[in-house]
């Protein structure tokens, strides 16, 4: 099969045993027991029909691959002291469009196999991502989360997930959802995507709720590429040549979709986090754009001469923000990095530019063409566009 979209993330584990206790249907297993790994799952993996079945729910919440020794699973663990990571991947063919990456200071090299396909090698740092949840009765909810809760409903599949239950879930649920009023009759969980104006919106209404404090923090090493519709209003020469043309990071709670917009010489990507992390202190934030040199030129119909950068960190008030940036060049790719900025919602403007001298072609040479003489030889004459005649004439 063939696929036009992927995702690589790194997740550490250990090898766990979570005990061996003999259940199965066949002896009236009905209930889960906390961070037990059942070797039931091991054996029903193994039935011809339903290889590699999901055991999800007899592992526990802690076991995230299940092995074929009775008790023993890999469970999630927190990152070790590595800070830097190297993923190498060979594909068929070289991905089209953009890549969004939760990770730091990403470096990326695409080179052609001399097999088949392309090698893809991106070595970037983990980072902490700020997490937020908060749940209360509809009535205690601020209008503008009301609001947000209405309208993804009715668009969830550009909102997140969303969940719902109990004993006396309405068959009308999502016509009762879909309206302010039809809300207070039920219940019901949102987890919305990151990224896109309804992830934007639900972090501004919701961070006043948490104190503008995160919960919880979580590490990540992770890199996908960029959907369909969230390249639906990129620039067209984000869009129109082949292979990657860059890669977009942060470790904002919330973010723009797609690669930045490109409006008036600008890029411009918008990010949102809470101001707080969980221990009090002030969430400082990373921004990580990687332009292919000549997508870049494309934009700014620039020369190939090298480009210069600068990048801007405007709050949501309108006001600059202090950030470490870094622009460079190499390998025909351009990196920019933000870092050490405050949330709660900055707008991250990037601004490429060439010397003047740079962007002017020098004037090419034209040669002097040769005026005509007369040239003489007895009684004939003739006229050319020469220096000098013909053998055997003269200039009159």
């Amino acid at each position: 099969p063939s696929y036009n979209s992927f995702s690589v993330s790194l997740i550490p584990v250990t090898l766990k045993n979570f005990g061996t206790g003999k259940y199965s249907q066949a002896e009236n297993w009905s209930g889960v027991v906390p961070n037990v790994y059942y070797d039931f799952c091991s054996e029903f993996q193994q039935l011809p029909t339903r290889i590699n079945a999901d055991c999800a729910h007899v592992n526990g919440p802690d076991c995230l691959l299940p092995t074929s020794v009775q008790g023993q699973c890999y469970a999630k663990e927190e990152f070790a002291t590595s800070d830097r990571f190297t993923v190498k991947l060979r594909l068929a063919t070289e991905p089209t469009g953009w890549l969004h990456g939760r990770m730091i200071d990403p470096n990326i090299s695409i080179t052609p196999n001399p097999t088949q396909g392309v090698d893809l090698s991106v070595e970037a740092g983990k980072i902490a991502v700020p997490m937020v949840y908060q749940g209360d009765d509809w009535e205690k909810l601020p209008p503008t989360l009301q609001q947000f809760w209405v309208d993804c409903t009715k668009h969830g599949d550009d909102c997140g997930q969303g969940y719902f239950g109990g004993p006396q879930a309405k068959p009308n649920f999502w016509e009762l959802a879909g309206t302010l009023e039809g809300n207070k009759q039920v219940n019901m969980t949102i987890m919305p995507y990151a990224s896109g104006q309804y992830a934007l919106t639900a972090l501004t209404a919701l961070a006043p709720l948490v104190g503008n404090k995160a919960n919880a923090m979580t590490t990540s090493w992770s890199f996908r590429s960029l959907t369909t519709s969230e390249m639906s209003g990129a620039d067209s020469c984000f869009k129109n040549s082949s292979g990657i043309k860059g890669i977009v990071t942060t470790n904002s709670t919330a973010y723009s979709a797609g690669p930045p917009t490109f409006a008036d010489g600008t890029l411009n990507y918008k990010v949102s986090s809470t101001h707080f992390n969980p221990d009090g202190s002030v969430f400082k934030g990373s921004y990580n754009l990687g332009i292919r040199s000549d997508v870049a030129r494309c934009l700014y119909h620039f020369t190939s001469a090298p480009i210069n950068a600068t990048i801007s960190i405007t709050s949501a008030d309108g006001q600059p923000e202090l950030a470490t940036t870094v622009v460079g060049e190499k390998n025909g790719w351009l990196y920019l990095s933000a870092n050490n900025f405050e949330f709660s919602a900055p707008t991250v403007q990037v601004k490429l530019s060439q010397d003047a001298s740079a962007t002017l072609s020098s004037p090419a040479k034209t040669a002097t063409k040769p005026a005509a003489i007369t040239c003489i030889k007895g009684k004939v004459t003739k006229v050319v566009k020469a220096s000098a005649c013909p053998s055997g004439y003269r200039k009159k």
